[in-house]
């Protein structure tokens, strides 16, 4: 998450020690490591996500390998240096992947996760530090959850994008401000989404069958009608993630399912009828 001045702050899962650390990117210093979040040994800390709340708090989730648990991090300052992890879910070892977002009408995190049995879920917290909250089960699947992208709009109106493996589908699921009244609609063949909100309907971002990327332009909240345009050409459309440059213009950082090379595409405009496409490594 931006944490102002070109510096960011970052969960992330060190596979050699199977643990969850923090770390803090920097334009002029770089990347480093900074803090165990999980404790040490077993298995804890996979499909990590981040938010920031106010008071330049992040907070986190992450999935438990070892208690088969989806967890919440508390950070108690902007790095992550100090903080507490709490249950949420048992979700078996088929769940996991998490996606956390903070609503802004309240103020407190809401997290959607992979459910046990292939199902998606969602936590919705009822204070800052997410004592208190709770879960329900969005769509039982089986054989859905994975990837989930969580959004907000300004009105409290909550997207989730994930994927339907059962049936090679991406999926949204949207509910208004503090309801329960989920509606689920299938978005297209495809998978990897991201969600995002830069009006009043979503866009997505995300991989078509042939690993295409692709941009969604819903053209209503449960994206029932939408628009589609390429952003780059076959195979080069895997693992997208985005955030927003100065005018809030879209970057999207992706990869070549068939190589691994890592890619940036930038939009020139909103719309992103026009972009640039860099090559940041080759693996």
């Amino acid at each position: 998450v931006p944490t102002g001045n070109g510096a960011h702050t970052g969960l992330f899962y060190l596979a050699d020690r199977r643990e969850l650390w923090s770390g803090r990117c920097t334009d002029f210093a770089g990347c480093s490591i900074e803090a165990r979040v999980s404790p040490a040994g077993a298995d804890h800390g996979r499909f990590p996500s981040l938010a920031m709340r106010a008071g330049n708090r992040p907070i986190g989730a992450y999935y438990d390998a070892d208690l088969d648990q989806v967890r919440l991090v508390n950070c108690f300052d902007i790095e992550c240096l100090n903080t507490t992890t709490q249950f949420i879910d048992v979700v078996g070892a088929d769940g996991g992947a998490t996606a956390i977002a903070v609503d802004p009408v309240t103020g407190f995190a809401a997290i959607a996760f992979r459910d046990s049995g292939g199902a998606l879920s969602f936590h919705r917290c009822a204070d800052f530090d997410c004592t208190n909250g709770s879960t329900l089960q969005i769509d039982a699947g089986p054989g859905v959850g994975n990837n989930p992208s969580i959004a907000f709009g300004a009105d409290g109106r909550v997207y989730i994008a994930y994927d339907d493996d059962q049936n090679s589908a991406l999926k949204l699921a949207t509910a208004p401000a503090a309801s329960p009244a989920f509606i689920t609609v299938t978005a297209g063949g495809g998978s990897d989404a991201v969600v995002t909100l830069p009006g009043a309907t979503p866009v997505l971002y995300y991989r078509d069958g042939f690993a295409t990327l692709k941009r969604r332009n819903c053209a209503t909240t449960d994206c029932s009608l939408a628009t589609e345009l390429n952003l780059a050409p076959l195979v080069f459309g895997a693992s997208p993630s985005v955030a927003f440059a100065s005018g809030g213009l879209p970057v999207i950082s992706h990869r070549n399912a068939n190589t691994g090379e890592v890619y940036v595409t930038r939009c020139a405009d909103a719309a992103c009828t026009q972009t640039t496409r860099l090559s940041l490594d080759a693996r």
